[in-house]
């Protein structure tokens, strides 16, 4: 479950970073330059659980969402991609991070889009619990139909240990009972003994 998650997170967390890419443009003064009014609002919103980290030759850019807080997530080489698992986000987040590396307009720029697995770590939670009680409905419905069984399968021999204590109490001659195929001959010993 986790794995798919992950996935999931991993395909927007490209995306993001491919409308990031887009954003670099160059400044008056020649220097390619982002800007962070059409990162997506979700970048914006302080501690959301999205950030970015944006390397532009020896420039950084940071999500205003880490709230003026550094990430220390190391620029990658061009036409490289990491993903891992990164424990000590902004509040003790841990983040899922993609790591990209690109060569626009002769720049080397490393875009990391990092996400918080707190929600994810609760949902697979939820889905474990809700599957362990599913897990223990069936086990309960298995063993109250398996009992039913049991009993009604055994129904026969109690009826012919009734007859057994009826012949001992000297009301009946022989055990008289329909019996499963496998005590017949059982019966027919018995019923032959009295």
């Amino acid at each position: 479950i986790r794995a798919v998650a992950e996935k999931q997170m991993l395909t927007r967390l490209s995306h993001d970073g491919d409308s990031l890419l887009d954003t670099l443009n160059f400044d008056a003064s020649g220097h390619l330059t982002f800007d962070s009014s059409h990162a997506g609002s979700v970048y914006g919103e302080a501690y959301s659980g999205h950030y970015f980290v944006i390397h532009v030759d020896d420039r950084v850019f940071y999500s205003r969402s880490l709230q003026g807080q550094t990430l220390p997530l190391a620029a990658v080489a061009s036409q490289t991609s990491l993903q891992y698992h990164f424990a000590d986000g902004p509040h003790q987040q841990p983040l899922l991070v993609l790591s990209r590396g690109f060569e626009k307009y002769g720049h080397h720029i490393s875009i990391s889009t990092a996400e918080d697995l707190t929600d994810i770590g609760h949902d697979i939670t939820g889905i474990r619990l809700a599957y362990l009680g599913l897990s223990f409905l069936v086990l309960m419905i298995a063993i109250i139909l398996q009992s039913r069984d049991v009993k009604r399968a055994l129904r026969p021999l109690k009826e012919a240990r009734d007859e057994l204590a009826a012949i001992a109490n000297g009301q009946q001659q022989q055990i008289n009972v329909q019996v499963p195929s496998e005590i017949q001959p059982l019966v027919k010993e018995v019923n032959y003994l009295l």
